[in-house]
């Protein structure tokens, strides 16, 4: 018996997408989970579409689990969970393996400059901790690691300074050389 529709997930990236096949729905055939750490009913065909090729999101299909006096089914989105985290870190670390292969085989080797890290590899980078420059790779455009170091570092400079001005009652000058 087939389905026509099916639950899905992501405690990943919100991900929605038009689906050439699935039916219409009160936005046209664009389907998905617009938020994460919800589920989703859509048609068969769109949960099919997002699944196979929108993993990268972390979209999971939700198992239905029947309850055990026979009135109904509920939602397993605690294995939902485990299954969409699982799935989205592995689909991270697939995704910036690709990158730093695109960066060194196809660029580097071939003495090319490196275009601007995309957003969502950025996201990646923020999410997971991945440096760039841990591989030798430095984009058009963009700063090495010790920019931002830089800038923690400051920041905590200038934090320090005002509470030493606080302390002392005035503001702290340098010495005369």
């Amino acid at each position: 018996m087939a389905q026509d529709s099916v639950w899905i997930y992501t405690a990943g990236e919100p991900v929605m997408a038009v689906v050439d096949g699935a039916p219409v729905g009160e936005n046209g055939r664009i389907w998905g989970c617009p938020e994460a750490d919800k589920a989703f009913k859509v048609p068969f065909e769109a949960a099919r579409f997002l699944l196979d090729h929108l993993a990268y999101s972390g979209v999971v299909r939700v198992d239905e689990i029947n309850r055990p006096d026979g009135t109904g089914t509920d939602l397993d989105l605690k294995k939902a969970r485990a299954e969409s985290l699982a799935r989205f870190e592995a689909e991270d670390a697939r995704r910036w393996r690709e990158y730093v292969e695109y960066c060194l085989t196809d660029k580097m080797d071939k003495k090319k400059a490196i275009p601007p890290t995309p957003d969502s590899i950025k996201r990646i980078m923020d999410r997971r901790g991945y440096r760039a420059s841990d591989f030798g790779i430095l984009p058009i455009g963009e700063q090495g690691p010790m920019d931002k170091q830089f800038a923690i570092m400051q920041q905590q400079i200038n934090e320090l300074t005002a509470a030493l001005n606080e302390a002392l009652g005035g503001p702290v000058t340098k010495g005369k050389k």
